[in-house]
């Protein structure tokens, strides 16, 4: 699984170790800009983008922007404030996790993930 962390690496330490637990082959990519994303994800292969809602105050528009890099991605919006869920599931969120982020919450989405590209590969 490759993901990326859009964002400050300190905001995702903790993130970054549950995903290692849960998932033995991933590998976690750590971008702090729009640009360097955008590029990253014009050559290469992304699962699932992790975003923090406070650490970008204009989330939406960081989301728009890399879907114009790559229109399949999908992405986890993570948050202190569950009023931001309504917003990412209309704005087409993977899933939204309220912070801090527990384990079996994290496991649920990848879950969720492993299931999504195993019947993409059953329908091809």
């Amino acid at each position: 699984m490759n993901s990326i962390v859009f964002g400050k690496i300190e905001a995702f330490g903790a993130l970054e170790t549950q995903l290692k637990t849960i998932c033995d082959n991933t590998n976690i990519f750590v971008i702090e800009s729009l640009p360097l994303a955008r590029r990253f994800l014009e050559g290469n292969e992304v699962d699932l983008i992790f975003l923090k809602t406070e650490a970008e105050k204009d989330w939406l528009y960081v989301v728009k922007e890399l879907e114009k890099a790559n229109r399949r991605i999908r992405f986890v919006l993570l948050s202190r404030d569950d009023n931001q869920s309504i917003r990412a599931f209309e704005a087409g969120a993977f899933d939204y996790l309220l912070e801090p982020i527990k384990k079996n919450q994290l496991e649920r989405v990848i879950k969720k993930l492993e299931k999504l590209i195993f019947l993409g590969k059953e329908a091809n």
